[in-house]
């Protein structure tokens, strides 16, 4: 059974979860539209990690000189904390979540 397929502007991982998923459990439209925002932040973060690894640190220095938290910290924070709420609210059997790589 293939499903519905994966957002097409989502990354690799993101795609891998989504196909993982929707063979795993039979979804309803609205569960979908919600791992469709999980695929979405799943990039998101994604991205931000490259961006942050490649700027090779967690600071970056203000206008006065005053060390400051790279942004890109606070988008995974909030990414991940944004993914777990919405898989929770996927209601899936949490004895199969344990297949599914996030």
């Amino acid at each position: 059974m293939s499903g519905p397929r994966a957002p097409y502007d989502v990354n690799a991982r993101a795609k891998a979860v989504w196909k993982s998923v929707v063979q795993t459990y039979d979804l309803e439209d609205w569960q979908l539209e919600i791992l469709r925002r999980v695929c979405e932040l799943i990039t998101i973060v994604d991205q931000a990690r490259s961006d942050l690894d490649r700027a090779g640190s967690l600071t970056y220095l203000d206008r006065f000189e005053q060390p400051k938290p790279r942004p890109e910290i606070s988008i995974i924070n909030q990414g991940i904390g944004q993914i777990n709420t919405l898989l929770q609210k996927l209601y899936l059997d949490p004895a199969d979540e344990k297949d599914i790589k996030v």
